[in-house]
């Protein structure tokens, strides 16, 4: 049994607003002001061009935002007022869904907000949104008649800014702008500018590496959700572009009808975590990998505030693992050619994706990616792997190798005075060598700790007792170029600083110090010229 007895007001508290601006920027703001000018544009399937002009006045701290999208019937002023209210359909393929952005983004923004707009050749008006309005629980607002503005636009004025902007803060906001909306502003009709200075779009589809061997793929293929259709698009590859900081450019880029909701992605719901992709790391900063979703505004996997992932939407739901299998495959071909990226990845900047037409996201396997080009191994780990057993049971051979392993890393780099830097390694290495026979292989039988202190005091003191044990090891020619290249060393550090040093001699003391630590110490190297 139910008796109704009354009914209750349910109106919310403009509290509501308090709620739904924390944590949002100055970026994010503009963004939703700018979205809710283009989805008006696209709407009303206009065929002049849309113009939207944000000015930034750092020293009156004021955003202004106008457009001709076509402004605003006096019949439909409530929807920039009021939470949820949209006259947007969520079944068309707009960036505006939820009803909150423009209430949001201004209230975000200023403590007092004026907003002008004319639809066609009706009059203009104006609403006014302030903190004394938002103080008072009475929802009603006033509208007022103003003076005529251009037909179908809208002005939104912003004063006294809550946070302060700088001339850094114009040059985030150009960036964030110019990447959120570079496949927007594919289309020539729209014409968006910052400061009077138009936007020019942010591509990140635009630097792929197209080595033959490991080249971007994109799969291309229409899903039904809910009984609509959603177009997804995965696309996967290096980039030619990397670096070396860990911090760069590389990841996961989501993109919903057209705008950037999520840049540089490298969170575990795409699988950057242990047992997966594994955490960010510089080795794996030539991955990258778009997603495009098209389609109902209901169906595009975006948060309110389209700056971030809904992951439990059924639509990234449904390609969240495929996601994870594309920039797995990626990031491990990026791990494998990093070390010879500048040759392998970097100069490969002219081609074009090759997308596969699928029916089925079950359809992109492994067997669909390009083949990983198996790693290389770097010197340092053959040179170790080489000598694992010698340096378990004579571990004071790793310092001999690892200098000449630091010597050849210096051979690639571009310092001017690297073959100083060179010559001078092997040379220590070389004595390093000596010292350790002297100590390890021989000094049980024939030296006592002070005189083998006594002889390392003095090069040449080392050199004479290595003579003794070294014959048929060590020809005259192999002594002759010893004590050239430690004569040169010498100079170098004593007397002459400009010495010159050839590659010619690199070359040659190279292939002597790797002799001389194989034939007394049993050190390996790969490749080694006797």
């Amino acid at each position: 049994m139910k008796n109704q007895i009354e009914f209750q007001d349910a109106t919310p508290s403009k509290a509501v607003f308090k709620s739904i601006i924390a944590d949002y920027d100055a970026k994010a703001a503009i963004c939703e002001l700018i979205d809710n000018s283009i989805d008006v544009w696209s709407l009303k399937r206009a065929q002049d061009a849309l113009n939207i002009d944000v000015t930034i006045d750092i020293q009156r701290q004021v955003i202004k935002i106008t457009d001709n999208a076509g402004g605003i019937k006096k019949d439909d002023l409530h929807h920039i007022v009021g939470p949820g209210h949209s006259s947007n359909d969520s079944n068309e393929s707009i960036i505006g869904i939820f009803g909150v952005g423009s209430k949001r983004a201004v209230v975000a923004l200023s403590p007092h907000t004026i907003i002008k707009s004319r639809f066609k050749k009706q009059p203009t008006y104006s609403v006014e949104i302030t903190d004394d309005w938002l103080k008072d629980e009475n929802w009603k607002f006033p509208v007022y008649e103003i003076s005529n503005v251009s037909e179908n636009s809208t002005e939104i004025e912003m004063t006294k800014i809550r946070d302060i902007l700088s001339g850094q803060s114009i040059r985030d906001i150009k960036d964030h702008i110019s990447a959120i909306y570079s496949k927007i502003l594919t289309n020539k009709s729209i014409n968006l500018k910052l400061n009077g200075e138009r936007i020019k779009p942010l591509y990140f589809d635009k630097e792929w590496s197209h080595n033959p061997d490991v080249p971007p793929k994109g799969f291309d293929w229409t899903a039904r959700v809910g009984g609509e259709e959603v177009s997804v698009k995965i696309t996967g590859g290096l980039i030619a572009e990397g670096g070396d900081s860990g911090h760069g450019e590389y990841g996961v880029y989501i993109y919903c009808n057209n705008r950037l909701i999520v840049r540089s992605l490298k969170t575990p719901e795409v699988g950057f975590s242990k047992g997966q992709v594994g955490v960010p790391h510089n080795s794996i900063s030539l991955a990258r990998v778009i997603v495009e979703i098209d389609g109902p505004a209901e169906q595009m996997p975006w948060n309110s505030s389209k700056s971030g992932v809904d992951i439990k939407h059924k639509v990234f739901q449904l390609i969240r693992e495929k996601i994870i299998d594309v920039i797995k495959h990626y990031t491990s071909a990026s791990r494998n050619l990093f070390p010879e990226r500048e040759t392998k990845v970097a100069p490969f900047k002219q081609g074009r994706v090759n997308f596969e037409k699928i029916h089925s996201i079950s359809e992109i396997e492994k067997s669909a990616l390009p083949i990983i080009p198996k790693l290389k191994k770097r010197m340092p780990d053959k040179v170790k792997d080489l000598n694992l057993s010698l340096a378990k049971s004579e571990p004071w051979i790793v310092g001999t190798y690892e200098v000449v392993v630091m010597a050849e890393g210096i051979k690639s780099k571009s310092y001017e005075t690297k073959n100083r830097i060179i010559l001078i390694l092997l040379d220590s290495s070389i004595e390093i060598a000596f010292k350790d026979y002297l100590t390890y292989k021989v000094k049980t039988h024939f030296y006592t700790d002070a005189a083998l202190a006594k002889i390392f005091e003095k090069r040449h003191l080392v050199h004479q007792e290595i003579r003794k044990y070294s014959s048929g090891v060590l020809d005259s020619s192999d002594w002759n170029n010893i004590d050239y290249y430690y004569r040169l060393r010498c100079d170098l550090v004593h007397k002459r600083a400009s010495a010159t040093v050839l590659d010619s001699d690199i070359t040659k003391f190279t292939v002597l110090a790797k002799k001389i630590h194989r034939k007394l110490l049993g050190v390996k190297y790969p490749a080694l010229k006797s």
